[in-house]
């Protein structure tokens, strides 16, 4: 259950297993802004980055020059990122204000005009759909500054006009995962709710690997969207009630977002629907695998390390700032986590030693 490109000095089975990261800092090995960990114990570098595609550049340009970081709202995976973003920034001498979107068009119109008139260096809007900015993306490149999308789960150079990068994971690919999982664990009878959040950037896209890959596999098996606004989050409890009490051959339910599943796995037991409805996501975040090692309805999460990937943020950032050209992809690696292989990890240790 691992996709990506595996670190250099990585074992032969891919990414290592288990590596205990104390501190991660930004080296030259594949130019001023590459990755790797100077602790760990007897194993491969758990956060080295493939450099493959990835040209040296120098980082030491982009000091005294300001990113402005927009998010699309608040949650625990996304706000793991720019804590670290801005750690690797800080330290190559750029300014990070971080701008809570808030989930709303306003806001994220008012924030990049605050970007333009601050005269940033860049501009990284995260999970926010470039599209429904357009103006004010527009009004950015007029002003000469890059703006950089993050989250968007499509790897390549974006095709948005007046994006010049992102910063990301494989959305689809996580989709394939979950739903080889599911045809896997349910021997091809699969009938699923998939509860995603329209307006977000990047769930089209693992949605959308999810459904591809369950047509591709199994004809018979079924699935259905259901959208439920960003703004609605926490009304998950009583729509995963609703889902288990109005089909009763449905045996799986994966939200976009894994921090969803904490709320839903109560429903789940109190519906007395454990024996028949999985649960399974995406993200990984500590408390959701604790929770799927005590037993219960989360049977699955593919994750990425957020710590990876806050290093991805910074690797872009520092790319463009410099005036260097970003990289199509940092292959940040993704790993699918079930009870059978998270018995040996220590899940309250640092997440990239469980990759």
């Amino acid at each position: 259950g691992k996709k990506g490109t595996p670190p250099d000095g990585a074992g032969s089975d891919g990414w290592p297993a288990a590596a205990t990261l104390t501190r991660t800092v930004l080296s030259r090995a594949c130019g001023s802004a590459s990755i790797t960990s100077t602790t760990h114990s007897g194993s491969p570098d758990a956060l080295s980055l493939d450099c493959t595609n990835r040209p040296a550049f120098d980082a030491s340009k982009a000091s005294g020059k300001t990113l402005f970081y927009i998010d699309y709202s608040s949650s625990p995976a996304v706000d793991a990122w720019p804590t670290t973003a801005t750690t690797v920034l800080t330290t190559y001498g750029v300014t990070v204000p971080t701008i809570n979107g808030q989930a709303s068009t306003a806001n994220f119109n008012q924030a990049i005009q605050e970007a333009i008139s601050q005269h940033a260096g860049a501009i990284m809007l995260m999970g926010i759909d470039p599209s429904s900015v357009a103006q004010e993306v527009a009004n950015a490149k007029t002003a000469g500054i890059p703006v950089l999308v993050g989250s968007n789960e499509e790897v390549g150079i974006p095709k948005y006009a007046g994006v010049v990068g992102s910063a990301t994971i494989n959305g689809v690919e996580v989709g394939k995962v979950l739903a080889d999982w599911m045809i896997a664990s349910s021997n091809g009878k699969v009938n699923v709710d998939i509860v995603t959040h329209e307006g977000v950037l990047g769930t089209a896209q693992e949605v959308g690997g999810i459904q591809d890959e369950l047509k591709r596999l199994c004809a018979s098996c079924v699935s259905k969207v259901v959208n439920l606004p960003f703004t609605q989050i926490n009304t998950e409890a009583q729509l995963t009630s609703t889902l288990i009490s109005g089909n009763p051959t449905l045996n799986f339910i994966v939200p976009v977002y894994d921090f969803e599943l904490a709320s839903m796995a109560p429903s789940v037991t109190a519906a007395g629907a454990e024996s028949r409805v999985s649960l399974a996501s995406f993200n990984a975040l500590p408390n959701i695998l604790q929770l799927m090692a005590k037993g219960g309805p989360i049977k699955a999460d593919v994750g990425s390390p957020n710590e990876w990937f806050g290093y991805s943020i910074a690797d872009q950032v520092l790319r463009v700032l410099a005036g260097a050209a970003p990289v199509a992809s940092e292959n940040n690696p993704l790993r699918l986590f079930v009870p059978s292989n998270i018995s040996g990890l220590q899940l309250s240790a640092e997440s990239p030693s469980w990759y």
